[in-house]
């Protein structure tokens, strides 16, 4: 069994060179097989409608790849700000499990560069199914957070 261990960069110098442009800042629930860069300016243009739902608060509504999807403006709270990682090359261990030619119990992780690229304050969640709410993982996190500074 492998481990893996995350070093995140957040230094002042890297911080100073993360851009701020995040006007676009989309999550969808999917995956796509593709890592890379991608031109989303020229590929990527969401039309979003806004509406009222039945319990008359604004949602947003779109489609992608011919399904609907409902949506809505999520805030990072206060004294907080979302940011957008990006991995640099991972650091396999070089004798994983290997030790003078025997096999050891001591298991080396696997290491992975992480550095920010892009901060947010906001950005717009997307469900398929059903307008986003308190049930959704990535608002209760955001509620969480709120709930941490008053704990603390």
């Amino acid at each position: 069994m492998s481990s893996v261990v995350a070093n995140i960069d957040l230094s002042s110098e890297s911080l100073k060179s993360i851009t701020s442009d995040a006007s676009h800042m989309q999550y969808i629930p999917c995956h796509i097989e593709f890592d890379g860069e991608a031109n989303l300016n020229k590929y990527f243009t969401p039309f979003v409608q806004k509406k009222l739902d039945e319990s008359h608060e604004k949602c947003l509504t779109s489609s992608f790849r011919g399904y609907p999807l409902c949506g809505k403006q999520m805030k990072v709270p206060d004294n907080f700000v979302g940011v957008v990682m990006k991995e640099s090359k991972s650091v396999e261990p070089e004798n994983a499990n290997v030790s003078n030619g025997e096999a050891s119990d001591v298991v080396e992780p696997t290491i992975k560069n992480l550095k920010g690229v892009c901060a947010f304050d906001q950005f717009t969640y997307w469900n398929w199914d059903r307008q986003p709410g308190h049930a959704d993982k990535y608002q209760q996190a955001l509620d969480w957070l709120e709930l941490s500074l008053e704990v603390s």
